[in-house]
């Protein structure tokens, strides 16, 4: 890890999560030590990438992410006043975020980090992104299917949760 960089550190991160890899929790834990000490040359992105591999691996300790949360709080900030369209959040990065905000909310029940403006969008961003269903998801949905087929249950329709989308 001393020859990563910023970058390096969220795209690693990003990657094993992505791909289901398993990490251990002392190289999550030396990933996350890594980041705090580099996080001024984060980029927002990067954090969310960096918050979202933690959620996705389910971090155990979720108050070492709060200088993370905080960086996204001011970086956002900044980004919300900013005149230039071209540096705001994505709708992916603004439904990373709705994710990360369910992990660390409702996952370990945790009172928010982000200002409720920034909730707000990230969750309207993740109800509007018709992105791609996570192999979990798909993995839910053979089982539903597969019970369906045994007349154990009726797989109708899907519907969002209001309140985490």
């Amino acid at each position: 890890l001393d020859d990563f960089n910023s970058q390096d550190i969220a795209n690693t991160l990003w990657a094993y999560a992505t791909i289901g890899y398993k990490i251990d929790t002392d190289k999550l834990n030396a990933f996350l030590s890594e980041a705090i000490s580099m996080l001024e040359e984060f980029k927002v992105q990067g954090i969310i990438n960096l918050l979202w591999s933690l959620a996705v691996f389910n971090f155990e300790d979720v108050d070492a992410t709060e200088p993370l949360f905080s960086k996204i709080t001011g970086g956002c900030n900044l980004l919300v006043n900013d005149e230039d369209d071209s540096r705001k959040l994505s709708i992916e990065e603004l439904s990373q975020l709705h994710q990360v905000s369910l992990w660390y909310n409702e996952e370990h029940e945790k009172e928010s980090l982000l200002p409720p403006k920034l909730r707000e969008e990230s969750k309207f961003a993740f109800i509007a992104n018709k992105g791609c269903p996570s192999n979990l998801q798909k993995d839910v949905l053979k089982i539903f299917e597969s019970l369906e087929n045994l007349d154990l249950v009726v797989v109708g329709e899907e519907i969002h949760c209001n309140q985490t989308g």
